[in-house]
């Protein structure tokens, strides 16, 4: 036994059952199929994130065009606003003027 209390490798195997390179190679295959495990469950995760990209990208799209529409209508109803706005400040000048030249005519006397 060694100091850290575990028996040395070579004392671990049955020389009946299994030689010290055939355990290796079970290690080595057992390693392997969890690595390929793991490769096909990363597969896996890049397609469903793939495919929610995917869903992202037309839903954040769809939402752009939603908000551009909307920047565009608001943007007409603002230069409809600014025209009636235009039109009222015309239409008060003019009372504006003909009141004042009303108050400033002095009654014949």
């Amino acid at each position: 036994m060694s100091g850290s209390g575990r028996l040395p490798e070579c004392m671990c195997y049955d020389a009946g059952i299994m030689t010290p390179g055939e355990r290796r190679m079970d290690k080595i295959e057992a390693t392997l199929a969890r690595l390929v495990g793991v490769v096909e469950n990363l597969a896996l995760i890049e397609t469903r994130t793939t495919e929610r990209l995917d869903r992202f990208s037309a839903e954040t799209d769809r939402r752009i065009q939603e908000t551009d529409r909307r920047i565009q209508d608001t943007d007409r109803r603002i230069h409809l606003i600014e025209d009636s706005q235009d039109d009222t400040k015309d239409r008060l000048n003019a009372l504006i003027k003909i009141v004042d030249d009303m108050i400033r005519r002095r009654p014949p006397n």
